[in-house]
């Protein structure tokens, strides 16, 4: 889905090669500062999740990469070659950083919609996984409570935005664990960052 609002960078593809190691690099999270995905257990318990996933999920498919097994696995969604150039209208895309997308858009609506009308909420969150190839709707069972619907929502967001640094704030706003292979128990110690101390040195609190 399109972006509704975005930064454009033309420094985006070299910003990105210092964050996110190319596809063909050998090194290892051991290794390497570079941020790699915990590939097998994302594809085990997100996006190919009992409840909600499907192998046929296109984020899955298009954004990990390795060259063969001896390679770790790379989040590639920012990966593009680099002369591919921000001149070339049909690349520009590549240069954007999203703000907000219309995927977030539809989530929105739908967790607006859990409490008052769950199956249209429902229509909204089958609407854009349909569109990531995700043919297998969820459907809208009797005993389905609106936080189950939400849950489904926010598990929806976090297949969508892997890697954008967006998930924080929806931790936050929800005030959920974040989910690892232990889970990280929400605190306002964890979401709540510190005021800077120049803040507090040029404006004192009493």
């Amino acid at each position: 889905m399109e972006n509704i609002f975005a930064l454009f960078s033309s420094r985006l593809g070299a910003k990105v090669s210092h964050v996110f190691p190319q596809a063909d690099a050998s090194t290892t999270s051991s290794t390497s500062p570079f941020l790699f995905p915990n590939y097998t257990w994302l594809r085990t318990n997100l996006y190919n999740n009992a409840i909600h996933g499907s192998l046929n999920d296109a984020r899955l498919a298009g954004w990990f990469v390795r060259p063969n097994t001896s390679y770790p696995w790379k989040l590639s969604k920012y990966l593009f070659e680099q002369n591919r150039l921000p001149s070339d209208a049909n690349y520009r895309p590549l240069y954007e950083s999203k703000v907000i997308g219309l995927h977030t858009i539809y989530m929105i609506a739908a967790e607006n919609y859990a409490s008052i009308n769950p199956e249209k909420a429902m229509d909204y969150l089958n609407f854009v996984r349909n569109t990531r190839n995700i043919t297998m709707d969820l459907t809208l069972s009797t005993d389905m409570t609106p936080q189950n619907i939400k849950d489904l929502i926010f598990d929806e967001m976090r297949k969508e935005n892997i890697g954008e640094g967006y998930l924080f704030t929806e931790y936050k706003r929800l005030f959920r664990p974040i989910d690892r292979v232990i889970p990280v128990q929400p605190t306002k110690e964890i979401f709540r960052l510190p005021i800077p101390a120049d803040e507090l040195l040029y404006n004192p609190q009493n």
